[in-house]
């Protein structure tokens, strides 16, 4: 990390323009900063776009360090600082980056995950009443509705959102709520030791 790329940072309209600069490096991660997004801020700090986007680039290689390397006190955060940096920015980069911390490890962890996330869950009751076969007429069925939020594909874009609709019988129900008391019971012991 270069201390000259850093103290572009000086020329920042704002503390909150700084902070701003920190959760959109964060925001798109290991992918470059959007042109668009470099070029508005290098008109607000009075900087050529290119210059921008290295800061943007060394502003990521030390959130990552920092999530990476699990960085939490503030002696340690100054360590990652490059040396060089007048102290002034030092402190408002600390202070950004604490303010911030838990909250990117919490979306860092969250990202992690490559499966899709159960977000909503849904259900109602539903009885046949005509049917083809005589022996589904009047059983009453369980029908179930799950929102599930696929992985992201890209930094710049939400999760989408997928419905899951599915019709279950009494018997079946029955094999599934045994096999999530198994899951709860193995939950259970897990997070007990």
């Amino acid at each position: 990390m270069s201390a000259q790329v850093f103290g572009r940072l000086m020329k920042s309209p704002s503390q909150d323009f700084v902070t701003e600069l920190f959760q959109t490096a964060f925001t798109c991660g290991k992918n470059p900063v959007p042109l668009t997004v470099q070029e508005k801020c290098a008109e607000m700090m009075e900087l050529p776009r290119p210059e921008v986007g290295e800061l943007f680039e060394e502003i990521q290689k030390l959130i990552q360090t920092v999530l990476f390397e699990s960085v939490s006190t503030k002696e340690g955060l100054v360590g990652l600082i490059p040396e060089g940096t007048p102290e002034k920015l030092t402190k408002l980069v600390v202070g950004v980056v604490s303010q911030n911390l838990q909250k990117w490890r919490e979306q860092s962890a969250g990202n992690e995950l490559s499966l899709p996330a159960l977000k909503e869950f849904d259900w109602r009751i539903d009885i046949k009443t005509a049917s083809d076969k005589v022996s589904r007429m009047s059983a009453p069925t369980a029908l179930v509705q799950m929102k599930v939020e696929e992985v992201a594909t890209r930094a710049d874009e939400l999760a989408p959102l997928r419905v899951v609709d599915f019709e279950v019988s009494k018997d079946t129900l029955g094999v599934m709520l045994d096999g999530m008391g198994k899951i709860l019971e193995q939950l259970n012991s897990v997070t007990s030791n």
